[in-house]
Parts: structure tokens; C-alpha cells; sequence
């Protein structure tokens, strides 16, 4: 039920450790990617502009997120798992070489940007999809702490491009990433997988009309989980100001107004991350879960942090930026496990990419407008006018609270039990 803990924990399962360790490795390495990659797109063209574009390919990605629940949903997380895998070590290899060759230009690196993100969203929704399915005795702390895991191996990759950049570049930063996409694979290859999934029922129709009937299926069940719907609606104003296009704004303020050098940055969004390993954990492992505790801490800390960001300081900025961190570590991880709390296993793909579509709406719009504000407005304005488009999620709280207390009982009605394999 809603209401109770989760009698066990998922670190006294050994196919959990093993499974969580390869996911971490291929996690640090994504972490060195997402730290080097905006900094070689500082050097090579000094633009913010195109730091945000390769920075709004990540949430570009998640869009597919439908397509790729219903393909979970009818034919398990196995079909997207190890693509995905391969569609990102191909890309990141041809980026290496591009980078080798000194021709990568900002086109080639948002091509090779958008191919590696598209075979990350397959990776990762199939993975996380098929949690439930691996771990049925703990889905949902399972879930939360691989959330966590994600955030904690995601402070090695700064601390990595501040301690490695001088000594091998860019290109073996690269390469780093690239060797990390073996240890899933390893996992993978040493039978810890996602379930076989289940025969789906003979179609009826045709392969659209069935992909809307499997949506619209999607859909209905999103909405009965109350809880669950309506704070994804709440969290959307935190979304668009604590995405990918404000950490780009972040690090571009940090090389520019207040004049910090490329592996110093690295450090410092050490301090990011630190911040959102603290809050993820607090948050994944509470015993207890409830959405509308954090969703009300996210939302306050969110635009508090903004506003401290925004001051022309250098240690405000600090303290800014880990408050930062902290509130996105705990929304990440709340998202994660109401996903798997309230929804059947055989939904939660299509859900997933119906929460990735309506999130990520924001998230890529943020980084395509974020650049122009700045250029008129400057970094520091930018960031007090986010921090007041963050508060439309304190207001919209408010306003829903009543419908949140409410709904909370009738989602305990919804809250499945351990999750037979589905995928």
C-alpha cells in the first residue's frame, strides 16, 4: 500500500549489486560526457547558443518517449535495451575520431550529440522500465536508489574533467565514456536482464490504430492515478527552470561573468552534484514515501536557488548552485519512484514516455529561449526571471493542494503490489 515501507532492501540482493555496478560505471562515464562535452563546445565555438542546443538534445530525445513505452510495453525492455547501447558507443566512437581530427565543428557535434542522446533514451527507459520485472521484491526503493546511484556516480565525472583535462584532453575524456558503455553490456551478457516479456494479444488492427489505442490506454491510466498526474502538472514550472538549459546557463556564467577556468568549473559542478546526491538519498531512502512532502521542498528550494544564483558573488553562487542540485536530486528521485509506486508493470513504459513527452516539452523550450534572454538581459537577470517562473509551481501547489490531500487516499486504492514480469 501508499502508505507502508517496503519490507526489504534492495542491497542484500547480489543480482541487485551486480546490476547497480555496471550501471554506475556506464553512469560516470555519461557523467564525464555531459561535463566535457559543453566545455569543448565553449572552446571550439564560444557560443552559448550552441551549448544549449547540445544541451536540449537530451530532454529532444526523451519526446520519443511514447514510441518507445508502447515498444516496451508490447515487446519488453529487452527490444531498446542493447540498440540503444550500441546505437551510443557507435556515435561516441565517430565523435572521438571527429574530435582526433580537430574537424568537429558545431554541426557535427550536434549530430553526433542527437545520435548518442537517442540511444541513451532506449538504454535507459528499457533498464528502468524492466526494474520492476528484475527486483519484484522492492520495486520501488529499487528504483529510487538507481536513481540515487545515478546521481552519486555523476559527481565522478566533473571531479574527473577537473582532474584529467590538463593531462589527456577532451579526446581521452572522451574515450573514458566510450569504455563505460562495456560494463552494461558485460551486465547484460552475465544474465541479468529484463524479463522475457509476455506474448502480446494477436492485433486487430493496424500498427497506427493500435499505437493510439496503446497510448490512449496509457493515458487513461495516468489520469486515474491522481497523485501522480497532478503533480507532474505542478512540477512542470520547475521543470523548464531546472533542466538542462539552466546548467548550461551555469556553467557559461561561471566561464564568463565570474571568469572561472575550464577545470575549475569542473570542480565546482562537483559541488552541483554533491547537492543532488544528498537530496536524491534523503528522499530514495526515507522509509517512508509521499509525493506532496517533496514536491512542496522541491518547488520552494528550487526558486530559492535561482534567486541565489542570480547574485553577482562567487560563494552565493556556490551555495546557489548546491541548493540547486539538492532540489533537482530530489525531484529526479521522487519522479523515479512515484512512477513505480503507483502505476501496473505492463503500463509503465507507455506512462513513462507520456510523463518524458509532457515534461520534456518545457525542458527543451528552456535552452532554445534561455540564450536569447541572456544576450539581452545578462546571466544574472536570467536567472531571477527563472526563479519567478519557478514560483508559478509554489502558486500552482497551492492551488492544487486540496486535490493532492484528496487524491492521495484514492492513489492507495491504485498502489500495486510486487509486479509479476511483464516486459
Amino acid at each position: 500500500m501508499a502508505t507502508t515501507a517496503e519490507a526489504s532492501s534492495p542491497w542484500r540482493e547480489r543480482r541487485f549489486l551486480v546490476f547497480a555496478a555496471g550501471n554506475s560505471l556506464n553512469n560516470i562515464g555519461e557523467a564525464v560526457y555531459v561535463t566535457a562535452l559543453p566545455l569543448l563546445a565553449y572552446q571550439l565555438t564560444g557560443s552559448l547558443t550552441t551549448m544549449s542546443l547540445l544541451a536540449a538534445l537530451t530532454p529532444a530525445a526523451i519526446l520519443l518517449g511514447p514510441v518507445i513505452g508502447v515498444v516496451i510495453d508490447r515487446h519488453g525492455s529487452r527490444a531498446v535495451v542493447l540498440p540503444g547501447l550500441l546505437l551510443q558507443l557507435v556515435a561516441v566512437i565517430w565523435l572521438n575520431i571527429e574530435v582526433t581530427r580537430e574537424s568537429a565543428g558545431g554541426g557535427t557535434l550536434l549530430v553526433l550529440g542527437a545520435m548518442i542522446q537517442i540511444g541513451a533514451t532506449l538504454y535507459q527507459a528499457g533498464w528502468m522500465a524492466g526494474v520492476p520485472g528484475m527486483f519484484p521484491s522492492h520495486p520501488t526503493r529499487a528504483r529510487g536508489t538507481l536513481s540515487s546511484l545515478f546521481i552519486i556516480t555523476s559527481v565522478v565525472g566533473p571531479v574527473l574533467v577537473a582532474a584529467a583535462l590538463s593531462q589527456i584532453g577532451y579526446v581521452g575524456l572522451l574515450w573514458i565514456n566510450a569504455v563505460t558503455f562495456l560494463a552494461p553490456i558485460a551486465v547484460w551478457l552475465g544474465g541479468i536482464r529484463p524479463p522475457a516479456p509476455t506474448p502480446a494479444p494477436p492485433a486487430e488492427s493496424g500498427s497506427v490504430s493500435r499505437f493510439v489505442g496503446d497510448l490512449g490506454e496509457g493515458w487513461r491510466i495516468l489520469r486515474a492515478r491522481r497523485v501522480l498526474f497532478l503533480s507532474t502538472l505542478v512540477g512542470l514550472p520547475m521543470l523548464s527552470v531546472g533542466g538542462v538549459g539552466t546548467v548550461a546557463l551555469i556553467i557559461f556564467d561561471l566561464r564568463g561573468r565570474q571568469g572561472v577556468s575550464a577545470d575549475h568549473v569542473g570542480i565546482i559542478l562537483a559541488l552541483f552534484r554533491i547537492g543532488a546526491v544528498v537530496g536524491s538519498l534523503i528522499v530514495s531512502q526515507a522509509r517512508h514515501f509521499e509525493v506532496r512532502r517533496w514536491l512542496t521542498i522541491t518547488a520552494i528550494g528550487t526558486t530559492a536557488a535561482l534567486l541565489l544564483l542570480s547574485v553577482p558573488v562567487l560563494p552565493v553562487v556556490l551555495v546557489g548552485l548546491t541548493a540547486f542540485g539538492a532540489m533537482q536530486g530530489a525531484r529526479m528521485a521522487m519522479s523515479a519512484m512515484a512512477m513505480v509506486k503507483y502505476l501496473p508493470g505492463n503500463a509503465l513504459g507507455r506512462v513513462h514516455g507520456l510523463l518524458d513527452l509532457i515534461g520534456g516539452i518545457p525542458v527543451v523550450i528552456a535552452p532554445l529561449v534561455i540564450p536569447s534572454i541572456a544576450t539581452g538581459i545578462g546571466s544574472g537577470a536570467t536567472f531571477l526571471l527563472l526563479g519567478a517562473v519557478g514560483s508559478v509551481g509554489i502558486v500552482a501547489l497551492v492551488r492544487c493542494w486540496p486535490d493532492l490531500l484528496g487524491g492521495a487516499a484514492d492513489d492507495a486504492k491504485l498502489e500495486h503490489g510486487p509486479v509479476s514480469p511483464a516486459q
